[in-house]
């Protein structure tokens, strides 16, 4: 549907062709109803610049993106096939000297959380039970949304197997890119999450 409804648009087939000429772009991937100013914000969503179902190959010239950010993204991908085409897609896209943006649950956050019964990072994950176990299965579920729960290890060898050169952990709201840096602006995103950066 999401396809379909795409290429009847004519302002979006204009919209891709135009994407398919252009270099250096910036690509905001899942974008949802938070769009960056200056970035192709990609989801399938109608209010999106580029509509199109994430599953597939990216409509988009090989060596044409210089930055991707992605957050809260790939963990509702099913792993490793799924995961391993949407990363191989990205790192077709990226120029030379590109480099991608992956926030994402932190599986060893959230077992750390757990083990530890620290009730204040399930306070502000949103979890209201106070039974921790429930807690740590609604965070990785997400309401049947999530499909995997990464640590960095597993997204490093992950990233390292699709062809991307070098892996980085990063934190919350920094990078050696300023400009990569479109985290959603919220305490709650920097303790849940885990932020990781891999270049082309």
């Amino acid at each position: 549907l999401v396809r379909a409804g795409a290429w009847l648009s004519p302002s979006h087939r204009r919209r891709l062709r135009a994407t398919r000429k252009s270099s250096h772009l910036k690509l905001n991937i899942a974008s949802g109803s938070l769009k960056s100013a200056g970035w192709l914000n990609v989801d399938a969503s109608p209010n999106a610049d580029l509509r199109i179902d994430l599953r597939q190959n990216l409509p988009i010239t090989s060596g044409s993106v210089s930055l991707i950010f992605s957050e809260h993204f790939l963990d509702h991908l099913e792993y490793p096939n799924t995961a391993r085409r949407f990363l191989a897609e990205c790192l077709r896209v990226l120029e030379p000297g590109g480099r991608m943006r992956l926030v994402l649950h932190d599986a060893e956050a959230l077992c750390r959380a757990y083990v530890n019964r620290d009730t204040e990072y399930f306070r502000l994950s949103g979890e209201t039970t106070t039974n921790l176990v429930e807690a740590v299965n609604s965070t990785f579920r997400f309401n049947g949304f999530h499909k995997f729960i990464y640590d960095f290890e597993t997204l490093e060898k992950l990233l390292l197997e699709v062809g991307f050169s070098r892996v980085i952990r990063c934190q919350f709201r920094q990078s050696e890119i300023p400009e990569l840096v479109q985290d959603f602006d919220q305490v709650a995103r920097g303790v849940l999450s885990m932020y990781v950066e891999a270049l082309e």
